[in-house]
């Protein structure tokens, strides 16, 4: 006797391998998200920390983008130095300005808040400021000078 048989799963088990593929699926990408906005985030806290990189980065870039010879990446470096240290000085001069009306906004909002809530607040408020708004470095440290 030769009779085959074929096992079903029944409906219920079969809802469930789907669930099961489909919560891997999500698992997987939640899991690419949080590793590229990881990524994301210290490349621009690095970036931000580092602004006297700024020009061989962006060289780099352009060199691998563009296809420049040694000589245009030469030529390209030393514009985009010059540029950066202006770029570097405006940022000093507004600074002060942008660090007043930060301050503001730190003052104002712990006036409305509880004792508790403003610790919090102050706290929370100093790290996210220290780590997206940096002490700039003084104007000798990125001029063309003191570049390798």
């Amino acid at each position: 006797m030769n009779t085959t048989t074929t096992i079903r799963l029944p409906a219920r088990r079969r809802w469930l391998s789907v669930l099961l593929a489909f919560l891997i699926f999500i698992a997987g990408l939640v899991a690419g998200v949080a590793v590229t906005v990881g990524f994301t985030v210290g490349t621009l806290q690095y970036l931000v920390h580092h602004p006297e990189n700024a020009p061989a980065r962006i060289t780099n870039f352009l060199a691998r983008r563009l296809s420049l010879d040694a000589s245009q990446r030469e030529h390209v470096l030393a514009i985009v130095t010059r540029h950066h240290v202006q770029i570097e000085n405006l940022r000093r001069q507004i600074r002060p300005q942008v660090d007043q009306q930060l301050d503001q906004v730190r003052a104002e909002v712990s006036a409305v808040l509880s004792v508790d809530q403003r610790v919090k607040w102050e706290e929370l408020f100093d790290r996210l400021r220290d780590r997206w708004m940096p002490t700039l470095a003084p104007a000798a440290a990125t001029s063309p000078s003191n570049q390798p």
